[in-house]
């Protein structure tokens, strides 16, 4: 009889170091870079802007956070992760941000018509010992409708490569980074909309 307690009691020992071997996975979080209008009483803008979705470098075409290590090599956060891939998002904050924010000013024609093209180069996070750096590299092209030949004219191309550093080396500091890029670039593609409209800030 005791025989078999002592055994119940080293089976319970073992059953319960399995238990705790096999802890849970941790889990997979998702994050989007959303925009967020400051007033949400959306008007038609005085121009129609065509934002077709922006194309990605394939290295960077992937739902999971991307981490460079060194000029050469990234990391994929397995754990931290996009609900949709970049290209995607990055194309909708533009829109959004260009039509909540476009002025309704007789400078430009109701009729006007433009079209932007985008390519994303890089879209990352570097992370040092006390800061970490939002990465994003784009090339936008802004086109606009020619009455006379019926086609879309290309107006202008912009380079932008922006690094905004922040000592917060956390997805809440990575995402706020990464928004204000965002921000910035939308505002400077609207600034070219108004110059090639005649109307300049």
């Amino acid at each position: 009889m005791n025989r078999k307690i002592i055994l119940f009691f080293i089976l319970l020992i073992i059953l319960t170091g399995c238990v705790k071997i096999t802890s849970e996975r941790p889990k997979i979080h998702y994050y989007v870079i959303a925009f967020s209008p400051d007033n949400f009483e959306r008007k038609e803008p005085s121009a129609k802007i065509e934002v077709e979705p922006f194309t990605i470098s394939q290295i960077y075409h992937t739902d999971k956070f991307i981490y460079r290590t060194n000029e050469y090599e990234i990391t994929k956060d397995f754990y931290n992760r996009w609900i949709i891939k970049p290209d995607s998002f990055i194309t909708e904050y533009i829109r959004n941000y260009i039509h909540f924010n476009i002025l309704h000013d007789d400078n430009i024609k109701q009729r006007e018509k433009f079209k932007i093209r985008g390519h994303i180069y890089e879209f990352y996070a570097k992370i040092e010992e006390k800061r970490l750096d939002a990465v994003i590299n784009l090339r936008v092209e802004l086109y606009r409708f020619n009455n006379i030949k019926k086609t879309y004219d290309l107006i202008s191309i912009m380079n932008y490569c922006k690094s905004t550093s922040t000592e917060e080396t956390s997805v809440n500091g990575y995402i706020r980074s990464m928004k204000k890029d965002l921000n910035d670039i939308s505002k400077n593609i609207l600034k070219d909309i108004y110059k090639y409209s005649g109307e300049i800030e």
